[in-house]
């Protein structure tokens, strides 16, 4: 309030109604770059939750992240870069279907459901692809994924071959390193195949 304060002690030739108008704008514009300071900082948080749950450590570059969002400076926000990243590769009706994944920067149910499958995944890569514990995490990736792209298997492929990075690199999507995303491949594939076996059983027991 110090500035409205300011505004009005001055001395000056122009009209309270005016004077109080410039006052009044002069703090809105304040308090709107607190509240984006503090959603900057909010986002940075939640990755910083999701990041301690998909890991289980507190990595050293957080520390730089949390001095670096309290910088007044604006920086283009994760939800820019996503949709950025939406507009380049996908039509506007695989946007549609997409459009609804987790985001890794707000209070998302969804994105909290994956954080924690994704950490028991990365718990449990030592764990043969048949292994019963691996065929269980891999049930859960496909109902995840079942969920997230809606039953469309098609966009779900284009979304996932696109987000994979090279070995070394760091992951496109939050979590999804280039190893993590390796070992989802081989349980789900195991488990596509042993599904199409039972189907391909049933079929025959159907025609018997």
């Amino acid at each position: 309030m110090s500035r409205i304060k300011d505004i009005l002690n001055a001395e000056d030739a122009l009209p309270a109604e005016i004077r109080w108008k410039k006052a009044i704008r002069g703090q809105i514009g304040t308090i709107r770059e607190e509240m984006e300071r503090l959603r900057r900082l909010e986002r940075l948080l939640f990755h910083t939750l999701y990041s301690i749950e998909i890991t289980g450590d507190f990595r050293t570059d957080d520390i730089f992240s949390f001095i670096q969002a309290m910088q007044p400076e604006k920086e283009p926000s994760n939800d820019e870069s996503r949709e950025q990243f939406f507009n380049e590769h996908f039509t506007p009706e695989e946007i549609e279907v997409i459009d609804g994944l987790p985001t890794f920067d707000t209070d998302d149910p969804k994105a909290d459901e994956w954080v924690k499958l994704l950490r028991d995944i990365r718990d449990h890569m030592h764990e043969p692809p048949q292994s019963p514990v691996a065929q269980r995490l891999a049930k859960r990736v496909m109902d995840c994924a079942e969920a997230f792209f809606g039953g469309n298997t098609e966009v779900m492929e284009k979304y996932w071959e696109l987000i994979r990075p090279s070995p070394g690199d760091a992951p496109v999507v939050y979590g999804l390193d280039y190893k993590l995303m390796a070992y989802i491949d081989q349980i789900v594939e195991w488990y596509e195949k042993e599904r199409g076996k039972e189907r391909d059983e049933q079929d025959d027991r159907r025609r018997s």
